[in-house]
């Protein structure tokens, strides 16, 4: 396994724990949507960051941003 790859699935591994903790945790509104986006946020952060990227270059409808 490269370190990239070990990158990779610590933050998959992290966005889990994270995500079920939030799960968990008796929060309503706005309190429990940021509790799950932090996840979604460290997941998917690359894929997030080159679809903002598409945006900016007005590529559109590139992978990323569907």
């Amino acid at each position: 396994m490269t370190d990239g790859q070990k990158k990779r699935l610590m933050r998959v591994l992290a966005g889990a724990a994270l995500f079920a903790a939030a799960i968990l945790i008796p929060a309503k509104g706005y309190i429990k949507l940021l509790l799950c986006l932090i996840p979604y946020i460290i997941v998917g952060g690359d894929v997030l960051k080159n679809a903002f990227s598409g945006i900016f270059r007005r590529q559109w409808l590139d992978e990323n941003f569907l």
